[in-house]
């Protein structure tokens, strides 16, 4: 599978997009959620940082939905966000730290 990482804090891409190809993904990275649209063109899933300067990720996930037909999971550190991300046409939503085993279970 091939995997989208959008997250602005590069130890957090870093460390994500090493364990996901360790159980096989093919891994695309970025730091700047405005480059998305372009490169997921080639994705099934996009895994999104939720806070990210200039960013209004209900904005970001409306206009994905409009032209990308694959998977959207959004990740953070933040628990206050369950309300937002609940009501956002997403596929699931990781929590930082995470580890090998949630992440599979949130991508399979």
């Amino acid at each position: 599978m091939r995997v989208l990482i959008v997250d602005d804090e590069p130890d957090i891409v870093t460390t994500t997009a090493e364990l996901l190809r360790l159980v096989g993904h093919d891994v695309v990275t970025t730091s700047d959620w405005r480059q998305v649209p372009q490169l997921a063109v080639d994705v099934d899933i996009i895994l999104h940082d939720v806070r990210m300067p200039g960013l209004d990720i209900a904005q970001q996930v409306r206009d994905l939905r409009q032209r990308f037909a694959g998977r959207i999971v959004l990740f953070t550190a933040e628990r206050i966000l369950d309300p937002v991300v609940a009501a956002l046409d997403v596929d699931g939503l990781l929590r930082k730290p995470f580890g090998l085993d949630e992440a599979e279970a949130v991508l399979a």
